[in-house]
């Protein structure tokens, strides 16, 4: 039987989010889409990824990642404010 070497997380997002930018540059892209794709979790892309969809997402269509970023800023700045 031969094996097969499977993706990483990243490595797996990472390949997804390519193909599909390789394929239309100008659509949008949503963590879901891009998660089901890959076959990836997207709960556990979100707790244990945060600086990959960061990277890869900077304009992605989803308000949950905008809301949950100007969240961080927020904490940020009461963080630094105390």
């Amino acid at each position: 039987m031969e094996k097969t070497a499977k993706l990483s997380v990243e490595q797996s997002v990472r390949a997804v989010v390519f193909a599909r930018l390789s394929a239309d540059p100008t659509k949008k892209l949503s963590i879901s889409e891009v998660c089901r794709e890959a076959n990836v979790s997207r709960a556990n892309l979100y707790a244990n990824h945060r600086p990959l969809i960061d990277e890869l997402f900077p304009y992605i269509n989803s308000a949950r990642h905008q809301s949950s970023g100007n969240l961080r800023a927020k904490k940020k700045t009461i963080h630094c404010e105390n």
